[in-house]
């Protein structure tokens, strides 16, 4: 059956990639709804098509955008020239998290911009998931959301662990949370990051309340939210969510076809770590965003094998110039962020036990907030290694500046980062970094500032930080690197990049790029080799499955033919009884009770 065929005598059961990709190649929204007129059929126009898709499709977005990313109906149009530009900046919170924070000081930053005239450049809307800012949310609510790079010190809510300073120096560690103690950690809201007056407030249904078949209203909320406020570019931070592929189609379809700019707020290999074919959705995602804003050269080096419309912009730093350096108190570690495992803070209480064999009075503060399981986990890690005086777990405090201004090292053990907003506050502190290696950093390309050590290796990291206590002018020096290093990178013109960014997005385009063939083919090759990993997997458990299936059906038959045994055997044994129990077998043996008499005394007789 053709697809003409197939989408012209089709409902909701028979859609498919190939009906959808015909619609929007072939058929304008006049034809199709002549098409379908009068027969019946729920279907009227892209939203209609775009849901049913995401009902029926929602974890093939990789496979869907090789059907879909050349149609006219997703190409943003050009606006004209010199127009003041309505920029919506979307993530899912602005609270608790570095992604959350950039998202809140972009849409400042924006709404701030004003040309030469002195009229501001841009109307801004920031959009965030439903609740709305009057609903505050739970620690416990805010843990199963997005993993992205991120810290919970500075801007998290107010703890108890703030009272306990005086004089703004720190206490020893020695006090260890109960495992029924989380005050520290549960402070019962979280507060969202301050936007100024300028930019506006809009909300879409929760992400995560949005999959398949749910997608509706949130696609409902997207086109009008941008018919409301004539949006002209939409950037998103969602970037490695599956719901972000499915907001791409609604806000590129929309009929003022605003432009889309993924904003990448980690490392982009990361995805090749996710089940599923997140890498390769992400790839070809690339190639249909209008940009993609990476967090590093090296970032934007794997974006271009796949568009040329890649952009790296690091993200907005607050640094200032007058912060005071630390005053290094000897022998002061800290580790700043969440409590997750991907952050490992438990290598950091390893490594500190192994630095408290040459310093005894060595004081790590793990400042950040987790699960109430990793709080417990690393609470008994103290206690069975006899920490109870060298680790103190903070929680909750926006006095986290007082660690770092009191801190000779800052300890990082993440298996990934992005663009860790605690690397640039230890750095405006003057206070070196000793950290698992993740090359790909921005503030690791020169080495100024870091001690790098293997992944994974707290024993190294260890090492590097007791060399580093052995020598206080080195922490200084090395410190002084890294306060430079910042100073550099929050110079650069981050406006300007996105001015120069948005300019180009809405623009009129005819351009052509060259992918990378390399890259190209090793992310989708090795999708290729999941997928055939998965099948050899399934393969072996369908045999297992089928031979134990098998095993279970001779199984059966043998308890059936056991059954019927027994059966037999109590048919045989029912019949003896009855016959011995008959009147007539009683009878017979008085009958022959004188012969067996006779029998027995014969048989004695002839044994003499």
């Amino acid at each position: 059956m053709s697809c003409r065929e197939l989408l012209k005598g089709s409902n909701y059961n028979f859609i498919t990639i190939d009906g959808i990709e015909y619609y929007f190649t072939e058929l304008s929204k006049s034809q199709l709804f002549d098409r379908f007129s009068g027969k019946g059929y729920p279907v009227s126009g892209v939203g209609d098509f775009l849901c049913i898709l995401a009902e029926r499709q929602w974890y093939k977005g990789a496979d869907v955008i090789c059907r879909l990313k050349d149609a006219e109906v997703f190409k943003a149009l050009p606006r004209p020239k010199g127009k003041r530009l309505t920029v919506a900046v979307y993530y899912h919170g602005i609270a608790n998290g570095g992604a959350q924070r950039i998202t809140a000081m972009l849409a400042d930053i924006w709404a701030e911009r004003k040309n030469t005239e002195g009229v501001s450049e841009y109307k801004v809307i920031l959009l965030t998931d439903e609740p709305k800012p009057s609903v505050t949310e739970s620690v416990e609510e805010i843990q199963g959301k997005e993993a992205n790079d991120s810290k919970d010190g500075s801007d998290a809510a107010v703890s108890a662990a703030t009272s306990e300073a005086s004089g703004g120096t720190l206490t020893g560690a020695g006090e260890v949370i109960s495992a029924f103690d989380y005050s520290r950690f549960d402070s019962g809201v979280i507060e969202e990051y301050n936007i100024g007056e300028k930019v506006i407030r809009a909300y879409l249904p929760p992400y995560t309340e949005s999959l398949g078949g749910n997608y509706r209203a949130r696609y409902d909320a997207w086109n009008k939210i941008i018919t409301e406020y004539e949006i002209d570019v939409v950037v998103s931070g969602l970037w490695s969510e599956n719901c972000t592929f499915w907001d791409m189609l609604t806000v590129k379809s929309h009929p003022n076809h605003p432009a889309f700019i993924m904003q990448n707020h980690n490392f982009c290999c990361l995805p090749f770590r996710y089940e599923g074919d997140t890498a390769l959705r992400l790839a070809r995602m690339y190639s249909m965003s209008d940009a993609v804003v990476t967090l590093s050269e090296l970032d934007k080096r794997y974006v271009f094998g796949f568009t040329g419309r890649a952009k790296y912009i690091p993200n907005p730093i607050g640094y200032d110039d007058n912060t005071p350096l630390s005053a290094y108190t000897p022998e002061t570690l800290i580790w700043v962020g969440r409590l997750v495992e991907d952050k490992r803070p438990g290598d950091a209480i390893r490594a500190v036990n192994l630095v408290r064999e040459k310093y005894p009075s060595v004081r790590l503060f793990i400042v950040g907030t987790g699960s109430h399981e990793m709080i417990d986990s690393l609470n008994d890690q103290i206690i069975k290694l006899g920490l109870e005086e060298n680790v103190k777990l903070v929680g909750f405090t926006r006095d986290v500046e007082r660690y770092y201004a009191n801190a000779s090292v800052f300890i990082s053990t993440s298996v990934y980062e992005g663009f860790p907003t605690t690397f640039s506050e230890a750095f405006s502190f003057g206070v070196p970094i000793v950290t698992y290696e993740m090359p790909w950093l921005t503030f690791s390309q020169d080495g100024r500032g870091i001690l790098p050590v293997e992944q994974g290796n707290y024993e190294a990291l260890a090492q590097k930080v007791t060399e580093l206590l052995d020598d206080p002018q080195r922490i200084r020096s090395v410190g002084a690197d890294g306060r430079q290093k910042i100073r550099e990178i929050a110079g650069a013109d981050i406006a300007k990049a996105w001015d120069d960014l948005f300019r180009e997005v809405t623009a009129a385009r005819n351009e052509v790029f060259e992918t990378d063939i390399l890259l190209k083919y090793i992310t989708e090759y090795q999708q290729v080799g999941k997928a055939q990993l998965a099948d050899s997997y399934n393969g072996k458990i369908q045999k297992l499955t089928e031979s134990r299936n098998e095993i279970n059906k001779k199984l059966q038959r043998t308890y059936k033919e056991k059954s019927e045994i027994n059966a037999r055997l109590n048919r045989t044994n029912a019949m003896y009884n009855a016959i011995v129990n008959s009147r007539s077998y009683r009878i017979g043996r008085l009958i022959t009770l004188p012969g067996r008499m006779a029998r027995q005394v014969i048989s004695k007789l002839l044994k003499r």
